[in-house]
């Protein structure tokens, strides 16, 4: 399992060590290049993925070029940088800890509210409202668990609890 993903830890380490250790001079002027590069990955990354040729090599550069588009493009960065995608993304724990239990019981709860619709309909009525369960209660236990730690600094907390 580890060799699957192997590449794509690789590509994503030396993508953060180009970006860490690059001279910034120019570093204002997105480069509208790499959004276009992405575009046209998207139809070869569907072509290899469904004809199984080598995906787990040519995927993982894709991805990278995408993680190169996202810190040094132009129209993706701007996408990524809207603040309604950075705050779920701030979120991605709690959801990824909570999103299971609160299906599970807002499952239970509407099993039957959506009875004898075909079942196209049922299922994209379950799907919205078991979304909105899932967004509100992770909401709420982000803003009240999580959210708290972030905004205190290591050193304030290891200066709190440092022995006299």
């Amino acid at each position: 399992m580890f060799f699957h993903y192997a590449l794509y830890f690789t590509v994503g380490t030396v993508v953060a060590d180009f970006y860490v250790s690059a001279d910034r001079v120019g570093e204002s002027k997105p480069t509208r290049w790499l959004d276009w590069c992405v575009v046209a990955c998207i139809p070869v990354s569907v072509l290899v993925s469904n004809r199984g040729w080598a995906p787990e090599l040519v995927l993982p550069l894709h991805a990278g070029l995408a993680l190169v588009a996202a810190l040094r493009g132009g129209a993706v960065a701007r996408q990524l940088r809207r603040p309604l995608l950075v705050t779920v993304g701030g979120m991605c724990y709690t959801i990824y800890m909570y999103h299971y239990l609160v299906i599970s019981g807002v499952g239970r709860v509407t099993a039957g509210w959506f009875g004898g619709l075909p079942y196209e309909l049922f299922f994209l009525l379950q799907l919205v409202v078991h979304s909105l369960a899932v967004v509100s209660v992770c909401v709420v236990l982000f803003r009240f668990t999580e959210q708290p730690f972030k905004a205190v600094s290591a050193k304030k907390l290891i200066q709190r609890f440092r022995p006299a």
